[in-house]
């Protein structure tokens, strides 16, 4: 590789890894020459025409395996040399598989693909090094709105890559270390596993899956007893289960009507409004508001677009609270207090009992975050 050459792929890098990614027109991708075998587009895996079925488990071990033929975290030593072309494989191979769909708006990625619904409520957050996923880089119909696909089980075609690997090419290329910060390999060697332009081959659940029940034990196909032994994760208290919260001082109920308006009254009208405000207000942020109003999967326009919440009244709305405990409960439960105002989009409504169904997902429900301190209630959105 030229001087040139490197340089313009470590600032490629740099974008990837630090503030999101682009495309060049008409270049290949960056990670292409880095971990990309020769593929015959007729044999298996070569086209999207001739993809490769596969479950999502098997394909992550795969991946996985490749990396692992060198020891990645061994930096104090010299960095051994690339490797070669045909210990590459599966990457940059087209494959089909099924999962479990969630959207994740963290850098430029659209979502992750988990094996099972349990992944999903038992990691919390996104998930890491604990389960087999996939980070879905992007669709290749940018119509597609993550949202209506949020805990669904699809199949999906796409073509994948392991992205820290093809960073520990680069590495190894240009014999020095770079630092990264930020993205989905800053976490750990196994966590970069990426499909790029995904296809919706099919979508396997007819409904989105909402747990139902306090100990999870609907979703999680348990019984109660053994749900309760592995939910919430250890590490993750934030994802304790829900429970209804009545009581509540007026001012919880205006600021999720108040979080109502602002979403129906658009982007321009929030922005004026965080201006007027002008605590935390910048460029970023302006940016950020757009986004949830007009990005395919922004949450705010997405919610607008569903027919119950345009019929509804931010007046006269009906409220339902939850939280992971009870108001008053602790001494300073008065002031420091986190919880989800609620309201219902359809007469079918299925209340969340977890926080990741209330945080994230719309269905025939939404919620907004609420927090109390020192006498004063806010909503972060």
């Amino acid at each position: 590789m030229t001087v040139y050459g490197r340089a313009l792929t470590a600032i490629v890098i740099a974008l990837v890894f630090g503030i999101g990614s682009f495309a060049i027109a008409e270049e290949a991708p960056w990670w292409e020459p880095l971990v990309c075998p020769e593929i015959n587009p007729k044999a298996s895996g070569g086209s999207p025409e001739t993809a490769r079925r596969v479950e999502l488990v098997d394909l992550f071990a795969e991946l996985d395996a490749v990396a692992d033929a060198y020891d990645n975290f061994n930096f104090d030593e010299e960095l051994p040399p690339p490797l070669p072309k045909e210990t590459l494989g599966p990457n940059c191979e087209w494959v089909e598989f099924e999962g479990y769909f969630k959207p994740v708006r963290y850098q430029n990625f659209r979502g992750q693909m988990l094996n099972d619904v349990a992944d999903h409520y038992l990691a919390g957050g996104p998930i890491g090094l604990s389960s087999s996923h996939f980070w879905v880089e992007n669709w290749g119909d940018q119509s597609i709105v993550s949202h209506a696909l949020h805990n669904r089980r699809i199949r999906i075609k796409a073509r994948v890559y392991d992205q820290c690997l093809a960073v520990m090419q680069y590495d190894r290329q240009r014999k020095e270390l770079g630092f990264r910060f930020g993205g989905a390999c800053h976490y750990g060697e196994n966590t970069g596993m990426i499909l790029t332009d995904v296809e919706v081959v099919d979508v396997l659940s007819q409904n989105k899956v909402i747990a139902q029940l306090p100990d999870l034990s609907d979703v999680l196909g348990r019984p109660a007893k053994i749900a309760k032994l592995t939910y919430p994760p250890v590490h993750d208290s934030e994802n304790e289960p829900l429970q209804l919260v009545e009581g509540l001082p007026s001012g919880a109920s205006e600021v999720v009507r108040e979080w109502m308006r602002r979403i129906k009254s658009g982007p321009e009208a929030m922005i004026r409004n965080e201006q007027k405000r002008g605590q935390y207000f910048n460029d970023r942020r302006e940016k950020q508001i757009r986004e949830y109003f007009e990005h395919p999967d922004g949450r705010y326009g997405f919610l607008n677009a569903q027919p119950g919440f345009a019929l509804l009244d931010p007046d006269e709305v009906t409220i339902k609270f939850f939280a992971t405990k009870p108001f008053g409960e602790s001494r300073d439960a008065q002031r420091n207090w986190n919880g989800f105002g609620c309201i219902a989009l359809s007469p079918k409504v299925n209340w969340p009992v977890a926080a990741i169904d209330a945080e994230h997902s719309i269905s025939t429900f939404a919620c907004a975050e609420i927090h109390l301190w020192d006498d004063e209630w806010r909503n972060f959105y």
